[in-house]
């Protein structure tokens, strides 16, 4: 070392403490961050930093409760303390997604305002006044919604105004999104557009809105806040996507041999089938549905997407790297989805696992993964499961407790 080089900045005692709880939880090891958090807390209560990731932890594991409570202490504190104003936005950010799948809008949408980027959410989400979102009028009984078809992707009827429209069902997508020409049919307000990042890292906007009723079957929902977007223009037949969370409003099972979607009341008793495995999930915003898996023997988290279509896998190139697997080599391949064409290329998983279910020589391509997506929540998601690897599977999403239980199909 030259006499001129900088010795390292040790960290403070207070930093050096929470290093322990920043380890487990960027290892992906929750209850154990949790227990450390808790422990740490208690004798630094408005430790901005810490209460995040702690009401982070809580939210992915859908204790929404704990979450708000945590959260707004962190915001309180933020507010007394010297606090770095990304650590505010963090904090606002995890808190109005909590409000929000609480089905609180009226206060998801104070936060949401204060957000850049998402003021046209927290105007559609105040939009909604005292009115309850998702409402349901009809029997009390699980709606059976037939499949129109199970490739490439699941699709069923919905009825929305007085038409029948096509919609592809995608636990990867949020709310429910409408093609636009309905939302010009049905005259429907427009609170502004977000930005968004598809597939491929392509960039988007998407128009707020808010849907006063669909159907299904016997049963009508009512006041369902949606995004819209241009779909006609490359799947003129299809008028839209059921995202997971309006899917978590209902129990839902992906009955792929029955050739149905099964909305089961979200409270209604519950029995796992006696031969099915149990999935344990963490869902992060309204949509990052991730569990624990492996790309041969590499462990990391994976992303559930069953609307991504003509692959089981994809994933950044560092995961293939460190599951020693060859980056493909030779010409790309065309694909095309929601956000346009992609130039991707396929390679082959020799070994993949999602928690419980394992899957040999799955086919995957390197293109369409986002690339914000792997450290975004300050723990490595490694890649996403598609419909080709979810589709041997008779699968119900438990909207309590996030586990999801599957059932091997006979005939995948």
């Amino acid at each position: 070392m030259s006499a001129t080089a900088r010795q390292p900045v040790s960290p403070s005692p207070r930093a050096e403490a929470l290093e322990p709880a920043q380890a487990d939880y960027a290892a992906g090891r929750f209850e154990r961050a949790a227990r450390r958090l808790e422990t740490f807390l208690r004798a630094r209560p408005r430790h901005v930093e810490a209460l995040l990731m702690l009401g982070r932890i809580y939210l992915s594991a859908n204790r929404l409760a704990p979450a708000v409570v945590v959260l707004e202490h962190a915001l309180e504190s933020a507010a007394r303390e010297a606090t770095p104003p990304e650590l505010v936005t963090a904090v606002r950010r995890e808190l109005a997604w909590a409000l929000y799948r609480l089905d609180r809008f009226d206060e998801a949408a104070r936060h949401f305002l204060a957000l850049p980027g998402f003021e046209a959410v927290g105007r559609k989400l105040a939009a909604f006044g005292e009115r309850q979102p998702y409402r349901l009028t009809g029997p009390e009984a699980p709606v059976c919604l037939p499949l129109l078809a199970r490739d490439p992707v699941l699709f069923v009827l919905l009825t929305v105004g007085s038409r029948d429209h096509v919609f592809l069902v995608d636990t990867g997508t949020g709310e429910l999104t409408l093609d636009v020409v309905i939302m010009e049919e049905l005259r429907l307000p427009n609170y502004g557009v977000r930005e968004t990042t598809f597939a491929g890292d392509r960039r988007g906007t998407v128009v707020q809105s808010v849907l006063p009723r669909l159907r299904l079957g016997e049963l009508v929902v009512e006041d369902i806040p949606v995004e819209v977007m241009d779909i006609h223009s490359r799947a003129p037949q299809i008028g839209g996507i059921i995202g997971l969370n309006f899917l978590l409003h209902f129990r839902p099972t992906f009955d792929y041999a029955g050739g149905q979607l099964v909305l089961a009341p979200r409270r209604a008793p519950f029995t796992p089938p006696p031969n099915a495995v149990r999935l344990p999930l963490r869902l992060f915003e309204d949509h990052i549905l991730v569990g624990e898996g492996a790309v041969n023997e590499h462990e990391t988290f994976l992303f559930l997407a069953s609307g991504m279509a003509g692959t089981a896998f994809t994933c950044p190139e560092s995961t293939l790297e460190q599951a020693g697997i060859p980056l493909p080599a030779g010409e790309s391949l065309t694909g095309v989805s929601g956000a346009g064409s992609h130039d991707l290329r396929p390679f082959t998983v020799p070994w993949l696992r999602l928690g419980p279910l394992e899957q040999q020589n799955v086919p995957g391509v390197l293109g369409l993964f986002l690339p914000a997506l792997e450290w975004r929540y300050g723990v490595r998601v490694g890649g996403l499961v598609g419909h080709d690897f979810l589709r041997r599977y008779r699968w119900t999403l438990d909207p309590e407790t996030l586990d999801a239980w599957f059932e091997e199909l006979p005939d995948a």
